[in-house]
């Protein structure tokens, strides 16, 4: 556990030094970064889409059949089974001991192989049902975390579009980046404590996914009146939230062992949003001029990049 607390903080520091990158900005022409920026985006959102559904939803799935996922579809179902499965096993030695007294050997045997081929048909019809129930909270916990962030994303705009001087703008996008970066803290120290494998995937789709944002961040916070300086202190301050959302995930898991069961399904959930809702949405939009086949070739090696990382695990 220490040691996957060690690697998953070592991997947020190396994410919220990306929030430096703003600076390189000042060196690159407009024309330029306008150029590169949209293809950035375009690798950062195959990247997440591929670490949520080639990683992210597989593991939440795996574990859910192994261990008990906390369920949001019907405790008293997983209560009915397992009393069913005590009755059974009770019923099942009281019967066995009188009809062992009252029949011979043979009548035995029989009856046997017929109630072993009842009870196989009736485990594997609640096996099927209870992995049917895992499957589902996976889903369900995947879709809460969808409309989560989305919830929070109309909120920011809300917001955003209400600020009526440049200075607020910029406070703004700090307090939005900042809550992103928290997220991907808690993200980042959940699959490193689930598997180093997945939180390495998971920290390379966080990392490209910055590159872009913080570009951006940088811009509007110069242009809204910060200084370079203050500008690169204030971003990489926030960035360091996710050292945070780190410690509180490895804290979170050691009250509860449901945590990671929790949390990695709902985090899929969140990188399904950002990667279609946010970076794709962008790359369909009029905003990026670039080449479309181009773009989507970097979506194709964003994806590719997830399903080399497989092979780690």
């Amino acid at each position: 556990m220490v040691e996957n607390l060690i690697y998953a903080l070592t991997a947020a520091l190396i994410i919220s030094t990306v929030s430096l990158i703003g600076v390189s900005t000042l060196a690159l022409s407009q024309t330029r970064l306008t150029k590169v920026l949209p293809y950035l985006v375009a690798l950062a959102a195959g990247a997440m889409l591929g670490n949520a559904l080639l990683h992210m939803v597989p593991h939440s799935l795996e574990r859910s059949f192994n261990q008990s996922v906390p369920s949001v579809v019907s405790p008293a179902a997983e209560h009915d089974q397992a009393h069913k499965h005590e009755h059974d096993r009770a019923h099942d030695h009281e019967h066995d001991q009188a009809h062992d007294h009252e029949h011979d050997q043979a009548h035995k045997h029989e009856h046997d192989q017929a109630h072993d081929h009842e009870h196989d048909q009736a485990h594997k019809h609640e096996h099927g049902h209870v992995h049917g129930h895992a499957g589902l909270n996976v889903v369900l916990l995947l879709l809460a975390g969808f409309l989560s962030i989305f919830a929070i994303d109309l909120g920011l705009i809300s917001n955003i579009h209400k600020s009526s001087s440049n200075r607020s703008l910029g406070y703004l996008v700090l307090v939005s980046d900042g809550l992103e970066n928290f997220m991907d803290g808690i993200v980042i120290g959940t699959t490193f404590m689930i598997d180093p494998a997945l939180g390495i995937a998971t920290s390379i789709a966080i990392f490209l996914h910055e590159v872009p944002m913080e570009l951006g961040d940088f811009a509007v916070l110069t242009n809204s009146g910060f200084t370079t300086r203050k500008a690169l202190l204030m971003n990489f301050g926030s960035a360091l939230l996710n050292v945070g959302g780190v410690l509180l995930a490895f804290v979170a898991a050691n009250f509860t062992d449901s945590f990671t069961a929790t949390a990695t399904p709902l985090a899929a959930g969140a990188f399904l949003y950002l990667a279609s809702a946010g970076l794709i949405a962008k790359l369909r939009s009029d905003e990026f001029q670039a080449n479309k086949a181009g773009l989507f070739a970097m979506v194709l090696l964003g994806l590719f990049l997830m399903y080399l990382i497989m092979f780690l695990e």
